[in-house]
This record gives structure tokens, sequence and C-alpha cells, in this order.
């Protein structure tokens, strides 16, 4: 009893030395200090704003509502053997459930007694949840990684493979298991062959990032080793500030789109050479200005004109003056109406020649600009044979009024001269 009696004395003048000091009150941590019966002896206010107040209460029962120690209690682990034990707890409060960190040491007395323990509290509640956000934004950057439509690894300085996604093994056919932790060199020898190693090399060295666009690659490695393939790679310094710590390996593979590209350009190739060589005028005009911004070579020819002299004016310099206003009603119909547009016109040329033309008028639209395309056949010659048919035809019909006319004429005289030598024949008897 009166070993208890000291005990207190010496916690109670600790505390007072503490308090008069205004150590525990300057602390940022919550501090208690509990006696070897894990009764509350003194709480700073930081730790009366965690737990609450509970000078004078069991620890257990102010803390965790429980009749005895908790399981794995760092005060009573210090007590046992001595030694500073940090545990992290979840804690039921007005505010609802906290998270601390309880780091608990053994107080001792002059003689090396240990008379109470003292309990360094802080709340990691904030810091929780951001290491839970940290690792379920570490957990969805990997997947992004792994199944990334591109690939992506990572070397140390070392040239050790730390990070080799799907997209690499199907590339490559090598397993995650047979590259990480591994040399990449000694794994890929045909990067040393080919001379890429010196790029790493370099990127290490230097912290430079090596960027090669679009370059032509035979696949070296994997069962479709041989084929010919088209990259675009970068190698990008992985620092930890100003030291590059390692390097990170973005390919993708755009065989398809050289294919596309190529194709793209035959096919601009073919459209250049149809639209050329077309024996038909093209023009196409801004749909919203009417301002002829292409044309074609037999669009110089029907106008008599140079495409310099075509090209930035209005479609309307195309027909005659004296009817301007009908093909500016025409044009205007034509971008209005779907579909495609069947008209016969005039047009005029440089030297002012009125040519007929049959014109096929279509809206399309180029990125976000809508056009207007006319192709313009010449048909002035067909205008004018089908004229001199038709003026053939009329003569021929009123040669034939007049042959029909003349037969009819025949017919009567006959019928009238038969009818006379009846009548005389009569007449003689």
């Amino acid at each position: 009893m009166g070993d208890m009696k000291e005990k207190n004395k010496d916690i109670e003048q600790i505390i007072k030395n503490l308090e008069e000091q205004g150590i525990l009150e300057a602390i940022g941590d919550g501090v208690s200090i509990q006696d070897t019966d894990f009764k509350v002896l003194y709480q700073n206010q930081v730790h009366k704003n965690i737990i609450g107040d509970h000078a004078g209460e069991y620890c257990y029962e102010a803390y965790a509502q429980r009749e005895k120690t908790c399981e794995g209690c760092p005060v009573a682990m210090a007590f046992k053997d001595g030694k500073t034990h940090t545990i992290e707890r979840s804690v039921p409060t007005e505010k609802g459930i906290i998270y601390i960190e309880v780091t608990a040491s053994p107080m001792r007395n002059s003689s090396g007694e240990i008379i109470a323990g003292v309990e360094v509290v802080r709340e990691v509640t904030e810091l929780k949840q951001t290491l839970k956000e940290i690792t379920a934004l570490k957990e969805f950057s990997e997947k992004i990684v792994e199944k990334s439509p591109i690939g992506i690894h990572v070397i140390d300085k070392d040239f050790i493979v730390k990070t080799w996604n799907s997209y690499f093994e199907e590339y490559t056919g090598i397993k995650k298991e047979d590259i990480i932790n591994k040399n990449l060199f000694d794994v890929i020898p045909s990067l040393v062959n080919t001379g890429w190693d010196k790029n790493y090399k370099e990127v290490i060295k230097t912290g430079e990032p090596f960027v090669n666009s679009g370059y032509r690659h035979v696949r070296s490695v994997g069962p479709r080793k041989g084929e010919i393939l088209y990259q675009s790679s970068k190698i990008v310094p992985l620092k930890k500030g100003d030291k590059t710590v390692g390097a990170i390996t973005i390919l993708e593979d755009i065989t398809e789109k050289k294919k596309m590209e190529e194709n793209l350009r035959k096919n601009e190739e073919e459209f250049r050479l149809v639209f050329e060589n077309a024996k038909d005028a093209i023009f196409w005009a801004d749909a919203e200005t009417g301002v002829i911004i292409k044309c074609n070579e037999a669009a110089e020819n029907i106008l008599e004109k140079k495409r310099d002299e075509i090209i930035g004016q209005h479609q309307i310099i195309l027909h005659p003056p004296h009817r301007a206003e009908y093909y500016a009603k025409l044009f205007q119909k034509h971008i209005s109406q779907k579909g495609v547009a069947d008209e016969e016109a005039e047009v005029i040329t440089k030297s002012g020649k009125i040519k007929s033309v049959h014109i096929t008028a279509s809206v399309t639209s180029i990125g976000e600009k809508r056009l207007i395309q006319g192709i313009f056949r010449d048909i002035t010659e067909r205008k004018k044979i089908e004229k001199e048919v038709k003026e053939r035809v009329e003569e021929l019909e009123k040669f034939y009024e007049m042959a029909i006319g003349r037969e009819l004429r025949m017919k009567e005289l006959k019928d009238e001269i038969k009818r006379l030598q009846i009548e005389l024949a009569k007449y003689q008897k």
C-alpha cells in the first residue's frame, strides 16, 4: 500500500512538473498518462479533443467500453517488457468512428521502476483515408498500365525490368515471369544487335527522353518473328528529384495506321487523277458563300479561262450575266434539295461565247465545310444537232402534209374522172 502511495506521489510530481513547464500541452499529439492499474491520471487538451475527457476513469472502460484491458493494449505491453509499442485502433466517438495511432512508453521513477504509462495518440483517420485512396489509385493505375492498348515497360537505372504489361507479353511473346527482375538486354539481345541499347543508355545518362515516330521494324522475337511492323516509341526518363532512376518505354504498333495512310494516299492520288482527267468540267463551291474553291482542267477548257481566273470567284460568273438572278436561285435550289440534281443550263466563256451544258449537282461535306459539286457536260454540239434534227423533222412534216394533201387530191380527181366516164358511157348509149 505504501509502495502505491509512493508511486502515485512520484507520478503526481512528474505530471505537476510537466504541466508547469507546459510541455505536454505544447505537444501537437494527444498525450495521456495512466497508472499501472490503467486509470487515466492525465490528458492534455489534444487528447481530450480526440478521445474526450476521461480523467479518473479506467482507459479500457472509457475508450473501448470494455471490462478489462484491450487485447494488444500497447500500455499493457509497455508495462510487461518496458519497451515502446505502437498500434492502430478504431475508436467510436461522438463524431463517429475515428482511427488513431497509439504509441505507449513506460514511465519510470528515479529508481527505474515502472510507475505509469505514457500514451501518445495521433488521429490518422484522414491519413488512413488518403492512404486508402492512394492504394486504390495505385491499383487503378496498375490496371490501366496492364490493360493499356499500348506497350508499357519500366526499367531501373541498371536496365532491370520492373514492369512488363500484357501488351508487351503479346507483342514480344515474352511472359512477365521470364523478364521481370532480369536485365532487358539479356532477355532481348536483339536490342543490342540493332543498337537500341544505346538509346536506353543515353536516356539514363542524360535524363532526356528518346522519341522515334513511325519507324520500320522487323519483329525479332515472339511467334510472329520476321513480320514487318511500323512502330512509334518513346523512352522517357523516370526521375526521383533531379536524379534519373530508370526509364519508361511506351510503344505503339502503328502498322495498321501506316497501311491506312498509304491507302488514303493512294486513294487521294487516284481521286486526283480521276478529278483532273475527267472529260467533264468539275467545280467545287462553298455552299455558304458560293465561292469556287476547286476546278479541273476540263473546267478551264469549257470556260476558256485559267484556273486562277476561276478559283476564288463567285459561281455566278459561270453563267450569262443577263440570267444572273435565275442561276442564283438555281444554286440555292441545289443546296437545299437532297440527292443529286440534274439541270440543263448555259455557261459563258471568256470570249463571250454561250455554251449549253448539262449540270449534275450534289452537296457534300469535307470536315465541317459544306460544298456543292457541279459536273458540267458541254452539250452545245448535241443541242445544235437536236436543233437541226428538229428543223429537219419539221420540214419533213410539212412535206408529208403537202404530199398527203396532193395524194388525196389525185385520188379525188381519179374518182371524179371515173365518175364522169361512167356518166359519159351512159350518155353514149
